[in-house]
């Protein structure tokens, strides 16, 4: 019997350890380091995924300001770290959900990544421990946020992310059940050139007009695929307004995950 526990305990630990598939992936340089990963996880599970998604009504409604007084982001949200409470109670319910937070946080994921970063000349001497107070070692900072942005005008401000997140990654949700999202605009995520000067060096992450950028390219909303791009100093990015031409699809929904150093 214990050998019976010990091979299945094992079978799921090599389950876990293959649950993202990295290897469909194409890295591109402009206008910054970003990814796109193709087919990450197996059908089902995915489709588990969108099925357990947070109702609205278990999400926060943003309130953050922006230093020009425009709201940042007009959309819901959860996270690990602010809500850490009521997020640990979504994850008690929602058995697929804690199982790919597991994985997503573990030392053999965050090894991954930065093993496929590393293969395509993006090296940026991430380590999952770091050493502080002579001995005693630290992990990374890891954000996961549920984020659903209203169809009807729901936005994200052009901005670069802030100085200590190194990676931030986007899984959309999107059920095979639900409506297709082709006839909404600018659902998908903006990136973005500063057209004025002021603007074009932006480490430390201030929050930039609409109308003073324009868009280098445009990385779709597609089910089962994440958008990985790396902080720099001209990492501007955005979403939306978004605006749903057909009315039929509330919420672009999507998982956020970051790494952050301490």
């Amino acid at each position: 019997m214990f050998f019976v526990q010990y091979r299945q305990e094992i079978l799921n630990m090599v389950s876990k350890n293959f649950m993202i598939n990295l290897s469909n992936s194409n890295f591109f340089f402009h206008p910054y380091p970003h990814v796109l990963f193709k087919d990450i996880f197996d059908f089902t599970f995915y489709e588990k995924l969108c099925s357990e998604y947070p109702e609205i009504e278990n999400l926060i409604k943003t309130t953050e300001k922006s230093t020009n007084e425009l709201s940042k982001f007009n959309k819901f949200h959860l996270n690990n770290i602010d809500n850490e409470n009521k997020f640990e109670g979504i994850l008690k319910v929602r058995k697929n959900f804690r199982e790919i937070y597991q994985h997503l946080a573990s030392e053999n994921f965050f090894q991954k990544l930065n093993n496929k970063l590393i293969e395509n000349n993006i090296d940026l001497k991430l380590d999952y421990f770091k050493k502080k107070f002579f001995f005693k070692k630290i992990k990374h900072k890891f954000y996961f946020e549920f984020s659903s942005i209203p169809c009807n005008g729901g936005y994200i401000l052009p901005h670069t992310d802030s100085p200590k997140k190194k990676i931030t990654c986007v899984i959309p949700i999107i059920s095979s059940s639900e409506k297709k999202i082709s006839g909404i605009n600018k659902i998908g995520t903006s990136l973005l050139v500063a057209t004025e000067d002021k603007y074009k060096f932006n480490f430390y992450n201030k929050t930039v007009p609409f109308d003073a950028t324009k868009e280098e390219k445009y990385i779709e909303f597609l089910p089962n695929q994440m958008f990985m791009f790396i902080k720099t100093y001209n990492s501007l990015h955005s979403v939306g307004p978004i605006q749903s031409i057909e009315k039929e699809y509330n919420y672009r929904k999507s998982l956020t995950i970051t790494f952050i150093e301490q």
